[in-house]
């Protein structure tokens, strides 16, 4: 689902947006109506949530007649040192 929710939003926003606020979010997992992002921090959860959260629940409204909760859960990816 969000995959194609994310093909939507690019055509609705700037390219430099896209790529820098949603582009980095990954679907979690959808079930009982609650869609779970995960997302690298905090501040992430503050910008979608205030700048994208509506369009991104209209969207998903228009294309898959679902009302659904949107929930965040921040994933840190790891990063391994390059050790010589």
């Amino acid at each position: 689902m969000w995959e194609e929710i994310k093909i939507k939003l690019q055509e609705k926003i700037s390219k430099e947006n896209y790529f820098l606020w949603l582009e980095p979010v990954k679907e979690e997992s959808f079930k009982n109506h609650t869609l779970i992002l995960t997302v690298p921090n905090e501040y992430y959860i503050k910008r979608i949530e205030t700048e994208y959260k509506p369009r991104i629940t209209a969207l998903i409204k228009e294309n898959f007649n679902k009302d659904i909760e949107i929930c965040f859960k921040i994933v840190h990816e790891d990063i391994i040192p390059d050790v010589k």
